[in-house]
């Protein structure tokens, strides 16, 4: 087998079951060459924001980043555990059950809300939520809620 050819195995072995550092770059390249259609799926999902949503063999994880944006629950299954792993570490929850135990924000009486209760107090208050989003990601990532009536 020529070099070509051994690259070619080598590219198709990581498409199924990328491991490794040359799997974390597949994952990369996954998001980016599949964006659109990866996009287009989602959107034609038609979520509104309160369903679960299912992403199996989620590879770079751009498809997870897309379904998160439209509704509040998504699961992956993927049979890489480099890709499980790089999910974990990108997704990776900075909402207010962590922020909760961090004294830095707590002891001094900042108070953590859930985003949930944040839209049932708008809506309370009359105001509708027109856009939620979640922006950045870890320990310092936030939400953003838009509303008005």
């Amino acid at each position: 087998m020529g070099l070509r050819e051994n690259f070619r195995a080598g590219l198709a072995r990581q498409l199924g079951h990328p491991s490794g550092l040359r799997g974390r770059v597949v994952g990369a390249m996954l998001n980016r060459r599949n964006r659109d259609p990866v996009t287009a799926a989602v959107a034609a999902l038609g979520l509104e924001g309160g369903e679960t949503a299912l992403d199996i063999g989620f590879g770079g994880g751009l498809g997870l980043a897309l379904l998160l944006r439209k509704t509040g629950t998504v699961h992956g299954a993927e049979v890489s555990t480099t890709m499980l792993e790089r999910a974990r570490r990108t997704f990776r929850r900075g909402d207010p059950e962590i922020m909760s135990r961090a004294p830095l924000f707590t002891e001094h009486g900042f108070r953590i809300r859930p985003p949930a209760t944040l839209e049932a107090a708008l809506a309370g208050a009359g105001l509708e939520v027109r856009r939620r989003e979640r922006l950045g990601s870890g320990r310092f990532g936030f939400h953003l809620l838009v509303s008005g009536k």
